[in-house]
């Protein structure tokens, strides 16, 4: 049985494993690739990126939140990618290469709040 004073600990073991795992786990990218690729409007791509770009509200061709988590997790150069004249930072390597089997389709089937 556990004592009280290790509640502490379990709670905090259990929200930094929680934490750690979040945006770790494998995931299916949010559009699937295809053998074919779908030629991409080069104009909707820059809307989208550029609508991306602002959501760390600084528009510098660089987007700062993670696309693999839907813009919500901070992302890191160490972990990027370059489209369209854009540097596209994702929180982990993982978040990298799902979004990049399907780069531009990806980028187009991110919902951004306005």
């Amino acid at each position: 049985m556990l004592m009280p004073r290790c509640w502490k600990t379990v709670t905090l073991v259990a929200v930094l494993a929680t934490v750690t795992v979040a945006c770790r786990e494998r995931r299916e990218p949010a559009v699937p690739s295809s053998p074919a690729a779908t030629p991409v409007d080069p104009a909707a791509l820059s809307a989208k990126l550029a609508q991306a770009d602002l959501v760390d509200g600084a528009s510098d061709h660089v987007v700062a939140r993670c696309p693999g988590c839907s813009l919500v997790m901070k992302g890191s150069a160490e972990h990027s990618v370059e489209v369209a004249g854009y540097s596209l930072h994702f929180c982990s390597e993982v978040c990298k290469e799902d979004f990049s089997k399907n780069l531009e389709g990806n980028v187009l089937a991110l919902e951004i709040d306005e």
